[in-house]
């Protein structure tokens, strides 16, 4: 097709064709601005990476056991922590904000399993209330 004759060459083949037609056609779009994908509001839970990790060991492997951690993980995602503890057949129950990593509070629990009373789980769970930070 040659652009110099083009709104003759329209012409020709659609009858009805007009040159504010033929200007419509020509005239530039803009694409529409893409709209970005913010970013979820469970991200600043502390199990929401460790539901990532499983869910892509899961899409990675095909174990079905990644996929029904991942799920369990989602359903408890913005509950509480519940770190139980037995010393000397006692039984405590302490609750943490959700927004703490869960490294964080893994890593709490192997270290109150080391104490023999409670005055040390106590000393134990303050020193980490004290400096564990939420995201």
């Amino acid at each position: 097709m040659q652009p110099l004759f083009a709104f003759n060459l329209l012409c020709t083949c659609y009858p009805g064709y007009t040159y504010e037609l033929f200007l419509e056609d020509l005239r530039r779009r803009s694409r529409p601005k893409k709209k970005r994908k913010g970013k979820s509001p469970l991200l600043r839970y502390g199990r929401y990476s460790r539901m990532l990790k499983m869910k892509s060991h899961f899409l990675s492997t095909g174990n079905i056991q990644y996929a029904m951690k991942a799920e369990q993980l989602r359903r408890n995602l913005t509950k509480p922590y519940r770190l139980q503890v037995q010393v000397a057949g006692e039984n405590w129950e302490y609750t943490f904000s959700a927004l703490i990593e869960i490294e964080q509070i893994e890593q709490l629990a192997m270290d109150v399993r080391q104490y023999n009373t409670r005055e040390q789980v106590e000393a134990c769970i303050e020193r980490f209330r004290s400096y564990a930070h939420t995201k």
